[in-house]
């Protein structure tokens, strides 16, 4: 029910969240006045219609408390997003094709400001994104070829990589440069940069990417650059990462 409210993006009636979960007035009547008392839903007085309510949003910011590094890396992305008047975005991996944001760090009305703000879509995938990218281009070539197998490289733009091999070679040397990028695959006129902050483990265990706007100058790209691969240096460090 509540992934129904949150597709359709607007309150909905009885009549229609009936007809999408093919379930009978009364029935489902009892579990609305469940959902309402539990704070999952909430009902206009007025129209009638339902909307997802506050408990799935502090569930939501719960699931953030299973990456305690999260919050040093909201730290500096608030900094980049301050100095240079962009969107950063933080977000992990999901098997086998997807990449969760955690948090989004958006530059403020006034110069030099930030906040903090959490997308009501948080799901992307990981193909056509310079943060999907940031886990894919870690993997071994044994883990990687298992992931391209069962990722649907779904075409979203012109741009978007849709042929197995010639992805396998862009991440590939994606990982030599020891950072991502994302031009134009996941939406027209979108470029983005990434970084990954691995662990003890030696893995990737989260990622950083920053949305590049049109007054982004070359020059301005290369110190955002040198810029994210210090911070993933420092973050990765502070987690127990060793390069031999």
């Amino acid at each position: 029910m509540i992934d129904i409210l949150e597709k359709a993006g607007r309150p909905m009636s009885v009549a229609e969240l009936g007809k999408a979960l093919n379930v009978n007035r009364t029935t489902l009547y009892a579990t609305l006045n469940t959902f309402v008392a539990r704070d999952y839903l909430e009902k206009d007085p007025v129209s009638g219609h339902y909307s997802i309510g506050l408990r799935p949003v502090e569930i939501g910011l719960g699931y953030r408390r299973k990456y305690p590094f999260i919050q040093m890396m909201d730290a500096q992305a608030i900094q980049i997003s301050k100095k240079w008047n962009l969107q950063v975005n933080i977000g992990v991996f999901r098997a086998p094709d997807r990449v969760i944001v955690l948090s989004t760090h958006s530059p403020g009305s006034a110069p030099g400001t930030s906040f903090l703000f959490f997308p009501s879509n948080v799901n992307f995938p990981a193909h056509a994104t310079s943060l999907g990218k940031v886990f894919l281009s870690e993997m071994n070539d044994v883990e990687l070829r298992s992931a391209l197998d069962t990722m649907r490289l779904t075409a979203l733009t012109e741009h978007t990589y849709t042929d197995r091999k010639a992805f396998f070679k862009h991440l590939r040397d994606l990982q030599k440069l020891g950072y991502t990028y994302e031009d134009n695959e996941y939406m027209d006129n979108i470029r983005c940069l990434g970084i990954g902050v691995k662990d003890h483990t030696r893995r990737v265990v989260a990622g950083m990417s920053v949305v590049l706007n049109p007054f982004i100058t070359e020059e301005d790209r290369t110190v955002i650059l040198q810029e994210l691969v210090s911070v993933k240096n420092i973050l990765s460090y502070n987690l127990g990462y060793q390069n031999d």
